[in-house]
């Protein structure tokens, strides 16, 4: 079993579709509710956008209460596989936070698990959801379609990685993409 890391925490408001960037954008056309790490996509909330800079990743330590609580946000917690963490942090010279919190603790708390997004994690975009889909890309993903859940994100992370490596050969400048789990409270 892989062994994952909580790399942060973010306060996000739901997606208000466009439907030409929707077309464009989203592989799965019946998607609920688009879910992502990416902010563009599934967008921060304003009251704590200045807060996210706490740590070299960009997203939060800790959820602050007062903003939280709101009904209309969505509390999301983001963990990557802990050797993946270990290979950015040499790639890049950065120490990501790490958290007292594990994903069984959030989990322990009443977290849920929404599924794996695909990310290029020098700019956290999205390669499920902001990339886009040329038509011959599209044809070559057909076998992922049904493994997408309701928010457009993977069940399993075997299943990500994979759309990752096909990912990285369509999208070299993104790549490389990795698999980011998200959860929400």
């Amino acid at each position: 079993m892989v062994e994952e890391s909580i790399i942060g925490f973010d306060i996000r408001k739901p997606y208000q579709k466009n439907p030409e960037w929707f077309k464009k954008s989203i592989l799965k056309q019946d998607i609920e509710t688009v879910v992502s790490i990416d902010d563009f996509v599934f967008p921060e909330v304003e009251e704590v956008v200045s807060l996210c800079k706490e740590n070299t990743v960009g997203f939060l330590l800790s959820l602050p209460d007062s903003v939280s609580q709101d009904k209309n946000y969505w509390n999301i917690a983001l963990a990557i596989d802990k050797s993946i963490k270990q290979e950015l942090e040499q790639k890049f010279g950065q120490k990501l936070i790490d958290h007292d919190q594990t994903v069984d603790n959030l989990l322990e708390k009443g977290w849920e698990f929404l599924g794996y997004d695909i990310v290029d994690i020098n700019g956290m975009i999205s390669g499920l959801t902001n990339c886009g889909y040329t038509t011959e890309h599209k044809a070559e993903l057909l076998e992922f379609l049904p493994l997408l859940n309701k928010f457009g994100l993977f069940n399993d992370r075997n299943t990500a990685q994979d759309f990752c490596k096909t990912r990285d050969i369509q999208i070299t400048e993104h790549a490389p993409f990795y698999p980011v789990a998200i959860y929400r409270k």
